[in-house]
């Protein structure tokens, strides 16, 4: 497939990732306390929804603040969206504003989202359950496993690859497609950075890049002979019960919302294959929570492995440098996830970024708190809620 390396442009540009000084690539970072500017969009909706409350008799600690919180939000125009916090058999569910606003449908806590780089949290553990069954270790090259490897990809690991440390520029934000994108198959998406001289020497410092993300979703194919969703669903979806989380399609199906743009328009639709193993998946609320379960009770993984997933693997490179880490607490990068020292203790979380959408998954495993933020609008800070949120519940 022939492809233009012209500038993607507009607000339209696939964003997948969560750098710090990268156009279009994720949200802005914060480095606020946590608090939400008070002004309302004119082209965003504010109305709100409400629904599916904790169950009776186990209130989430905080409840009411945290809906006054919430709702406030959604009455400016800054949320839209369901978000879900769960500790210790506790649990907080609320669906904010409108799933589709041509119909009026509202989001419910049963509505489905794009995640879009949270996607890598999954690609993470596809590649570390094929290491569990001795299919490959992190410390190997990466060329063992492709024909006609670049040399200049003769020193690049699997490890460096879920670190973001390979030097290979992103394909979406550095290097550029055409817009919209086409469908591609997994080889042609690594054609489009097979060639490009890297950033830098690999394993010497972090710079966040889909690329490495893409040809890890390639090496897992070739190694199982299975198709990236298929494997996911097969290996992490179904042994989870997670029914309603998959590969996404091009056009927005029954049950999913329609993304917007902060100045209302929803995206032109486009293959989600573009997006592949970097962020391609949807999931809801609930489905998110069962995940962040299984990882903190060593479900897919024993505890040694586990602990990889979790480690700084590479620590954040100075600020201001592109493609570094979001937070100003950020340590570094595990695989498939960034690692945060926050006044509420160690963070492990995610923001994930794809036209229309907005999404945090984050985990503060000391006291055992879940917050999971999934929008379909542009407008919606999910990491600023997603940290006003902890220190709400930390607060009491």
């Amino acid at each position: 497939m022939t492809r233009t390396r012209a500038s993607w442009g507009r607000a339209a540009v696939v964003a997948l990732v969560l750098l710090v000084a990268v156009t279009g690539c994720g949200p802005r970072p914060s480095t606020s306390s946590g608090s939400i500017p008070a002004s309302t969009p004119a082209s965003t909706p504010t109305s709100t929804s409400a629904t599916t409350p904790e169950p009776v008799g186990s209130p989430f600690p905080a409840a009411a603040k945290i809906n006054t919180f919430l709702t406030g939000l959604a009455q400016r125009g800054q949320l839209s969206g369901t978000v879900l916090l769960a500790r210790d058999g506790y649990r907080f569910v609320r669906a904010y504003g409108l799933a589709d606003r041509a119909t009026g449908a509202p989001n419910t806590a049963g509505t489905m989202f794009r995640i879009g780089s949270v996607t890598k949290q999954f690609t993470a553990m596809a590649v570390l359950l094929l290491q569990q069954q001795h299919r490959l270790d992190v410390t190997d090259r990466v060329c063992s496993y492709l024909d006609d490897c670049p040399p200049s990809w003769a020193s690049i690991t699997i490890g460096q690859l879920l670190t973001h440390s390979s030097g290979i520029p992103d394909y979406l934000n550095e290097l550029g497609l055409g817009w919209p994108p086409l469908a591609a198959t997994p080889a042609e998406l690594v054609a489009e950075f097979r060639d490009a001289p890297l950033n830098f020497a690999p394993g010497t410092r972090m710079r966040y890049s889909n690329s490495g993300y893409a040809l890890l979703g390639y090496l897992i194919e070739r190694l199982t002979a299975d198709t990236y969703a298929h494997f996911l669903q097969h290996h992490i979806f179904d042994p989870l019960a997670m029914r309603h989380t998959g590969f996404d399609t091009t056009e927005v199906r029954p049950g999913h919302a329609v993304g917007y743009y902060a100045n209302g328009q929803p995206p032109t639709p486009y293959p989600m294959s573009a997006a592949y193993s970097a962020g391609a998946l949807y999931s809801t609320a609930a489905d998110m929570q069962r995940w962040d379960d299984a990882l903190q009770h060593n479900t897919l993984l024993p505890p040694a492995a586990m602990q990889q997933m979790f480690a700084v693997h590479i620590p954040c490179p100075p600020p201001a440098s592109p493609g570094g880490c979001l937070l100003p607490t950020d340590l570094g990068y595990g695989y498939g996830w960034f690692v945060a020292h926050e006044p509420q203790g160690t963070l492990e979380h995610h923001v994930g970024h794809i036209d229309g959408y907005f999404s945090f998954n984050g985990i503060y495993p000391a006291s055992h708190l879940h917050i999971i933020v999934l929008s379909n609008s542009e407008t919606t800070d999910t990491l600023t809620i997603a940290r006003t949120l902890a220190a709400i519940v930390h607060r009491g």
